[in-house]
């Protein structure tokens, strides 16, 4: 079993990327959260008032050089990430009649890429450690173990980590289980 002991969470400063951050506290994880709201995460980040646990970075996930930059200082300060959660998302209502194409564009930009971009900026460093990775974060989230190696699986999506022979992680990924 792996242990956890450095979180990274994107979408952190309100909704369920901060209750994440809050239970993540609550089990003595070290979270770093990241979100685009400098007043609110800072607030937030506070008043969890873990002392050491917690460091905050005020970035957006449609720009990987900040993602990228938050996921190296938070490893140069506390060694490793093994958990990596990609919570960040927009949501708009989007109608057939005055289709809102630059809103789509942003939808995606943030909820697919962003992903994408926190998922580039740790993947090289977790594969060779079988950390862990929650590849996006739904409404529903189970767990699951396949041969004692991680697998989160949320809203259809899951990422599970194989090893092959010459000890190099296979990973295999699903875009809907059909839940």
């Amino acid at each position: 079993m792996v242990q956890v002991n450095t979180a990274f969470v994107t979408g952190a400063s309100s909704g369920l990327g901060l209750e994440l951050c809050r239970e993540l506290v609550r089990r003595e994880y070290r979270v770093a959260m990241f979100a685009r709201d400098a007043e609110r995460l800072e607030r937030e980040a506070a008043a969890l008032g873990a002392s050491g646990q917690i460091l905050a970075f005020t970035g957006d996930v449609t720009d990987v050089h900040s993602v990228r930059a938050a996921v190296e200082h938070v490893e140069a300060t506390w060694g490793p990430i093994d958990l990596a959660i990609a919570n960040a998302g927009i949501r708009q209502a989007t109608w057939a009649v005055g289709f809102p194409l630059q809103g789509a564009e942003q939808l995606m930009e943030t909820n697919y890429f962003g992903m994408l971009h926190l998922f580039d900026a740790v993947m090289p460093r977790i594969t060779g450690r079988r950390s862990l990775l929650a590849w996006r974060v739904g409404v529903r989230c189970e767990q699951g173990r396949d041969a004692d190696l991680p697998r989160h699986r949320q809203a259809g999506a899951y990422i599970t980590w194989h090893p092959r022979r010459d000890g190099q992680p296979v990973v295999r990924s699903n875009a809907s289980d059909g839940r």
